[in-house]
């Protein structure tokens, strides 16, 4: 929920909890329980609603993290072997070519890493076709190139998961937009009918209708 929205599911609750104390009382109100019934079973819903789309999206964002980390280890192990192959055979323009700290592999965008892992690989990969190793062997490569992989496909994995967070976002808006109308569709009438005889029960509906802006 955006801050408006929490306001207004705030103010529904409390809503809920005060008209239920009265409800009773006023039972005999033609509708008065199933709309009180049907208020609180939406605002079930929006709850589930919001949980469901706060916990996805916290999943998505912890999963392409701990993706980014392997990555960067494996690379920065990578970078290691082949620092240490270049010193010992003078190449000067590949030690310059992969040298990159963990700053310069985490503290870049997400390409970014992406794009170096991909030039360590690939300097790796020719320096194990040479046979010039380091404990370099096709297993350390496959596992970067999975780790690579696995990354790049969150990135994906989390715009699409944007979208559908938009998408869970409108179905948010329009069950809040149900418990507004139900509201003032009903609720509100009921509360204006009660109050002809019970003006106090009127008034402190009103308050609790008013939204607090915190």
């Amino acid at each position: 929920m955006d801050k408006r929205q929490n306001q207004h599911f705030k103010m529904y609750k409390v809503v809920l909890e005060w008209v239920k104390t009265i409800l009773e009382k006023f039972s005999a109100i033609p509708g008065f329980a199933d709309t009180l019934a049907e208020y609180e079973n939406l605002l079930t819903e929006i709850s589930k609603q919001n949980e469901a789309t706060e916990l996805k999206s916290t999943s998505q964002t912890q999963s392409k993290k701990e993706a980014r980390e392997l990555l960067v280890k494996l690379t920065l192990d990578l970078i290691s072997i082949l620092k240490l192959h270049a010193s010992f055979n003078n190449d000067v323009v590949l030690l310059n070519d992969v040298d990159f700290t963990v700053t310069q592999l985490k503290q870049v965008t997400e390409q970014t890493t992406i794009a170096r892992a991909q030039k360590v690989i690939g300097h790796a990969q020719e320096t194990l076709a040479r046979g010039e190793v380091y404990n370099l062997s096709d297993e350390k490569l496959a596992e970067i190139q999975s780790a690579l992989d696995v990354f790049a496909s969150k990135q994906t994995n989390v715009r699409s998961a944007i979208v559908e967070r938009k998408g869970a976002g409108e179905q948010l808006e329009a069950l809040m937009d149900q418990a507004d109308d139900l509201l003032k569709g009903k609720l509100d009438l009921i509360m204006e009918m009660i109050g002809i005889t019970h003006p106090e029960f009127l008034n402190q509906y009103k308050s609790l209708r008013i939204i607090v802006d915190r």
